[in-house]
Protein backbone atom coordinates (compact mmCIF):
# COMPACT_ATOMS: atom_id res chain seq x y z
CA UNK A 1 0.00 0.00 0.00
CA UNK A 2 1.08 3.28 -0.91
CA UNK A 3 1.83 5.80 1.98
CA UNK A 4 -1.02 8.49 2.94
CA UNK A 5 0.96 10.96 4.44
CA UNK A 6 -1.07 14.22 5.47
CA UNK A 7 1.64 16.53 5.14
CA UNK A 8 3.10 15.84 1.83
CA UNK A 9 4.51 18.30 -0.80
CA UNK A 10 0.92 18.21 -2.85
CA UNK A 11 -0.89 19.82 0.66
CA UNK A 12 1.38 22.46 0.70
CA UNK A 13 0.00 23.66 -2.46
CA UNK A 14 -2.33 26.45 -1.67
CA UNK A 15 0.88 28.40 0.03
CA UNK A 16 2.96 27.81 -2.93
CA UNK A 17 -0.17 29.64 -4.89
CA UNK A 18 -0.45 32.33 -2.40
CA UNK A 19 2.91 33.14 -2.46
CA UNK A 20 3.02 32.77 -6.13
CA UNK A 21 0.24 34.91 -6.74
CA UNK A 22 2.04 37.60 -4.47
CA UNK A 23 5.46 37.35 -6.24
CA UNK A 24 7.31 39.45 -8.42
CA UNK A 25 5.56 38.11 -11.66
CA UNK A 26 2.02 36.93 -9.92
CA UNK A 27 -0.08 33.84 -10.92
CA UNK A 28 -3.56 34.24 -10.37
CA UNK A 29 -4.29 31.24 -7.81
CA UNK A 30 -7.57 30.94 -9.16
CA UNK A 31 -5.70 28.74 -11.60
CA UNK A 32 -4.68 26.03 -9.99
CA UNK A 33 -8.88 25.84 -7.92
CA UNK A 34 -12.06 25.01 -9.13
CA UNK A 35 -15.29 26.83 -9.62
CA UNK A 36 -15.76 26.88 -5.43
CA UNK A 37 -11.85 28.00 -4.61
CA UNK A 38 -11.00 24.54 -3.76
CA UNK A 39 -7.35 22.87 -4.85
CA UNK A 40 -8.12 19.03 -6.65
CA UNK A 41 -6.05 16.82 -7.54
CA UNK A 42 -8.67 14.50 -8.88
CA UNK A 43 -10.26 14.30 -12.41
CA UNK A 44 -11.64 17.59 -11.68
CA UNK A 45 -8.42 19.11 -11.19
CA UNK A 46 -7.74 22.19 -13.15
CA UNK A 47 -5.66 21.98 -16.56
CA UNK A 48 -3.14 24.39 -14.61
CA UNK A 49 -2.81 22.03 -11.66
CA UNK A 50 -2.57 18.67 -13.66
CA UNK A 51 0.57 20.29 -15.52
CA UNK A 52 1.96 22.01 -12.56
CA UNK A 53 5.35 20.19 -11.67
CA UNK A 54 4.96 19.44 -8.58
CA UNK A 55 1.54 17.19 -9.56
CA UNK A 56 3.28 15.70 -12.15
CA UNK A 57 6.44 14.71 -9.95
CA UNK A 58 4.30 13.70 -7.10
CA UNK A 59 1.89 11.70 -9.41
CA UNK A 60 4.16 10.54 -12.12
CA UNK A 61 3.64 6.40 -12.06
CA UNK A 62 1.37 6.96 -9.44
CA UNK A 63 -2.58 6.02 -11.49
CA UNK A 64 -0.44 3.22 -13.54
CA UNK A 65 1.24 1.41 -10.80
CA UNK A 66 -1.55 1.50 -7.94
CA UNK A 67 -3.93 -0.13 -10.97
CA UNK A 68 -1.24 -3.04 -11.24
CA UNK A 69 -1.21 -3.67 -7.29
CA UNK A 70 -5.28 -3.08 -7.95
CA UNK A 71 -5.67 -5.82 -10.57
CA UNK A 72 -3.22 -8.26 -8.98
CA UNK A 73 -5.35 -7.92 -5.43
CA UNK A 74 -8.54 -8.18 -7.94
CA UNK A 75 -9.35 -4.38 -6.89
CA UNK A 76 -10.86 -2.32 -9.60
CA UNK A 77 -9.52 1.08 -8.93
CA UNK A 78 -7.16 3.41 -10.92
CA UNK A 79 -4.33 5.26 -8.00
CA UNK A 80 -5.91 6.36 -4.89
CA UNK A 81 -4.45 9.02 -3.15
CA UNK A 82 -5.11 8.22 0.37
CA UNK A 83 -3.88 11.74 1.80
CA UNK A 84 -6.92 13.18 0.11
CA UNK A 85 -9.21 10.48 -0.32
CA UNK A 86 -9.90 10.68 -3.98
CA UNK A 87 -8.75 8.58 -6.95
CA UNK A 88 -5.88 10.19 -9.46
CA UNK A 89 -5.86 9.64 -13.18
CA UNK A 90 -2.88 8.41 -14.86
CA UNK A 91 -0.79 11.69 -16.23
CA UNK A 92 -1.10 11.70 -20.24
CA UNK A 93 2.19 13.27 -20.74
CA UNK A 94 5.59 12.05 -19.66
CA UNK A 95 8.35 14.40 -17.63
CA UNK A 96 10.84 15.16 -20.19
CA UNK A 97 13.17 16.88 -17.97
CA UNK A 98 13.42 14.93 -15.09
CA UNK A 99 14.10 11.22 -14.25
CA UNK A 100 12.94 8.97 -11.02
CA UNK A 101 15.91 7.99 -9.83
CA UNK A 102 14.45 6.65 -6.61
CA UNK A 103 11.21 5.63 -5.04
CA UNK A 104 10.50 4.23 -1.53
CA UNK A 105 8.62 1.29 -1.13
CA UNK A 106 5.13 2.90 0.12
CA UNK A 107 5.73 5.94 -2.31
CA UNK A 108 6.75 8.36 0.79
CA UNK A 109 10.15 9.47 -0.17
CA UNK A 110 10.27 9.65 -3.84
CA UNK A 111 14.10 11.34 -5.58
CA UNK A 112 14.11 12.62 -9.14
CA UNK A 113 17.33 14.52 -11.05
CA UNK A 114 17.52 17.00 -13.51
CA UNK A 115 18.25 15.50 -17.18
CA UNK A 116 21.15 17.43 -18.71
CA UNK A 117 19.83 19.11 -21.62
CA UNK A 118 21.34 17.76 -25.06
CA UNK A 119 22.14 21.07 -26.78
Amino acid sequence: QVAGAKHDDLSKVAWMAKIAATGSSPQPIEALTDAAGVIRVDARAPAAMRASLIYRLSYHRFATDEASLASAKGLLYKGSDLARSVDVPALETPLRHFEEVYTSDKWLVRIYKLIKSRT
